[in-house]
């Protein structure tokens, strides 16, 4: 089995450690951005398996780079995990739109967040 690519867009400089380690130990290659342009930019040039990426950041949110990956043939399929802070709302036709089916509320265990990402990791199996 190869190691999946994780790609981490979070500003918050320790919760961004905090991922980057407890998906480094669960066995996944990790590359952390400050903000949404990073991501964007690390996933152009090196790909990624999945992005986790926080809503609220600065040059670009995760809203628009969730946007940008969706209006990419290229990257329109990639699997996203969305964080935003209890009490962020946002509307379920954004989220529909965006196919965001996966959110996690911060604040979050380490197991919670290891057990979504393997979830959305899992190889979907064809059904005949």
């Amino acid at each position: 089995m190869t190691c999946k690519h994780v790609v981490i867009a979070e500003d918050n400089c320790v919760l961004l450690d905090v991922i980057r380690f407890n998906l480094s130990r669960a066995g996944y290659q990790v590359t952390a951005a400050q903000n949404g342009s990073e991501a964007w930019n690390v996933i152009q040039s090196q790909g990624a398996d999945l992005l986790i990426t926080d809503c609220q950041m600065p040059e670009l949110s995760g809203l628009e780079l969730c946007e940008k990956i969706r209006s990419d043939k290229s990257l329109c399929n990639l699997p996203i995990l969305f964080c935003t802070a209890k009490g962020f709302e946002i509307s379920q036709s954004v989220l529909n739109e965006l196919r965001l089916p996966q959110i996690i509320c911060k604040p979050f265990s380490p197991r919670e967040l290891v057990m979504r990402v393997d979830e959305l990791l899992q190889p979907t199996e064809a059904i005949y």
